[in-house]
C-alpha cells in the first residue's frame, strides 16, 4: 500500500509520538473494537498521563486517515495496516536477545 519509505517515515512517527503509539498497542491487545473512552482510559493506564479526550481523538483522526484503525460499530479497531505496524512496534521495543 505504502512505499518502504514512506511506511518506515509512519513507523517513526508513531513510535514516538505518545499517544498513538498507546492507540495502536490498546487496539492490538483487544479482541473487539474499543470506544473513545475505553481507549482513553488504557493509554492513560499505559502512558501513566492524563490527557484529555481530544487527544485521543485527535490521535483516531490521524490513525484513520493513515489507513491503521477503522470505524468498527460504536468503536475502533487496528486494520490489517495497524496490526502490521503493531508488531512492528512491539518488535523495537522488545530489547535484542528476548
Amino acid at each position: 500500500m505504502y512505499s518502504e519509505e514512506l511506511s518506515k517515515a509512519l513507523m517513526g512517527f508513531f513510535f514516538g509520538t505518545t499517544v498513538s503509539s498507546a492507540i495502536i498497542e490498546t487496539l492490538a491487545e483487544s479482541q473487539t473494537p474499543l470506544g473513545i473512552a475505553e481507549i482513553l482510559a488504557s493509554v492513560r493506564d499505559i502512558r501513566r498521563i492524563q490527557l484529555p479526550q481530544s487527544a485521543v481523538e485527535s490521535s483516531l483522526t490521524l490513525l484513520e486517515e493513515a489507513g491503521l484503525v477503522t470505524e468498527a460499530g460504536e468503536g475502533f479497531k487496528l486494520t490489517e495496516l495497524g496490526a502490521e505496524l503493531s508488531a512492528k512496534l512491539l518488535e523495537l521495543r522488545t530489547p535484542p536477545g528476548k
